[in-house]
């Protein structure tokens, strides 16, 4: 039997969205939606439709007008990652941070997600119900987008927090590093490199298998103990605005 999405999940899902976009000076797009979402809509009204359309999907299995409706202003930003360096044609004794080309050439740009808030709920939902449950299984331990969890890893903790915040893990990141190879260096007394590498162009060339991810979902639900069928109805919305974004994308 489904688990029921309430109102009130909704609400929290979107206090969280709120929170995490507060604390993400990189996201100003999200920022402004959010601003334009709240102005122009009545959030109580946004999550009990929510809910009702979410009620309906548990026995449709399809796309209400709704929901394809949103799916449908599924697009992406793309922004500039990298400049070409340009000498000006007169060179002057004149520091200054003014540009005086007239055409700045872009060698470099990253694709950002544009989809409508109540997309962004769906994608907390499921962080919330179902996919906390992958951060315990990730070896090594990962130190980004670390989520806030409730003691023993039993769920997202009640309240704003979604995400730990970036860059307290990423400097734990680093000092752990730092000490290891000073404690070689002082204690082994051996000769230490250290190496960061890069993925690059992850997020633009990352390939998400579905079948994988509902596979291990199973997997480690079973052994907590948690049927994740409860929430089958928010993978599935899930894999959809996925797909939807893919075949934008390409």
């Amino acid at each position: 039997m489904e688990l029921k999405i309430y109102a009130s999940d909704i609400k929290e899902a979107y206090r969280k969205l709120k929170h995490f976009l507060y604390y993400d000076n990189t996201n100003i797009l999200f920022r402004k939606q959010i601003a334009e979402f709240e102005s122009n809509k009545n959030l109580d009204e946004v999550f009990q439709k929510l809910e009702s359309e979410l009620d309906r999907y548990v026995y449709s299995r399809t796309l209400s007008p709704f929901f394809q409706e949103l799916m449908n202003q599924i697009d992406y930003w793309i922004l500039p990652k990298g400049f070409l360096k340009t000498e000006p044609e007169e060179k002057s004794a004149i520091l200054t941070n003014k540009d005086f080309d007239k055409k700045i050439k872009i060698n470099k740009a990253f694709y950002l997600v544009k989809v409508p808030i109540e997309l962004h709920l769906i994608s907390v939902l499921w962080v919330m119900k179902v996919g906390y449950i992958l951060e315990s299984s990730i070896e090594p331990a990962p130190y980004g987008n670390k989520l806030q969890l409730k003691e023993k890893g039993q769920g997202v903790v009640n309240g704003l927090k979604l995400f730990k915040p970036y860059f307290r893990e990423y400097q734990k990141w680093r000092d752990k590093a730092i000490s290891a190879a000073k404690n070689l260096i002082v204690n082994e007394k051996v000769d230490v490199a250290i190496v960061g590498m890069d993925v690059k162009n992850y997020f633009d060339s990352v390939q998400l298998d579905f079948n994988d991810l509902v596979y291990n979902l199973n997997s480690l639900h079973k052994e907590k103990d948690f049927n994740l069928k409860n929430y089958d109805i928010l993978t599935s919305l899930l894999k959809e605005i996925h797909l939807q974004y893919y075949n934008q994308h390409h």
